[in-house]
């Protein structure tokens, strides 16, 4: 089997570096994306009842409309982090291919032509 040619070696290591980093900021987006989702549901429970302020509806309704407040500044966080997820996975495919490429390549032992 013939020697493998360094720069090829060096190619190969350098995408397995750019796959972990676009997979570990893939991984980061999805994370992220869940946390808002989970606040957003958060959000949409029952407010608690207080024993002192049952007669008086100001309090309940001063916090269903900071609810929806708040959900709309997540939905919009949400959309955000979903697109930004959408471009890193499309990132973290193209690596994964470069490197399983790379490494078929690498694999089969051929020699690469020589350039001047």
């Amino acid at each position: 089997m013939p020697d493998r040619d360094p720069r090829l070696v060096r190619l190969v290591r350098l995408a397995e570096l750019i796959r972990d980093r676009d997979l570990g900021a893939c991984r980061a987006a999805i994370a992220r994306e869940d946390r808002i989702a989970r606040q957003i549901a958060a959000t949409t429970s029952q407010p608690i009842d207080l024993p002192e302020w049952q007669g008086d509806p100001r309090p309940a309704l001063a916090y269903n409309r900071w609810c929806d407040d708040r959900r709309a500044l997540l939905n919009v966080e949400l959309a955000r982090a979903r697109a930004e997820s959408a471009a890193l996975k499309q990132a973290a495919q193209r690596a994964l291919g470069r490197h399983d490429v790379l490494t078929q390549i690498a694999d089969r032992g051929h020699p690469t032509r020589n350039r001047p």
